[in-house]
């Protein structure tokens, strides 16, 4: 048996267990993507609440992890947030130009948005 792993009468320590290392394995982090241990890194996006009176829409983003999150497009006001940790992000939505003329008028605009 491996020393330091115990036996049938129970575990033993040596004095060379005291003295780990702190620092990671860079060996470790290629074995995890050898073998496909890989962080998750989707976005998912919920469901968008509009604010007539606003003329907004919020989006809500929930970002992975140490990541920008940005939304753009033709015909919105684009934004761009960083996270330092997983977290779900709240985007303005604002149309502008001609986009925006229309919700003016017809109180109802369908804008196609971009995130990255």
């Amino acid at each position: 048996m491996p020393p330091g792993l115990g036996s049938a009468s129970g575990p033993t320590f040596s004095s060379t267990c005291a003295a780990a290392s702190t620092t990671p394995d860079p060996a470790e982090f290629v074995d995890d993507l050898v073998f496909g241990v890989r962080p998750d890194n989707r976005i998912s996006v919920g469901r968008a609440t509009t604010s007539p009176a606003a003329g907004t829409a919020a989006l809500p983003v929930t970002v992975p992890g140490i990541e920008t999150a940005s939304v753009s497009g033709p015909g919105i006001v684009g934004a761009s947030l960083d996270s330092a940790r997983r977290r779900t992000h709240r985007f303005m939505i604002r149309a502008r130009g001609a986009d925006e003329r229309t919700l003016r008028r017809k109180v109802r605009v369908t804008v196609r948005v971009t995130m990255t």
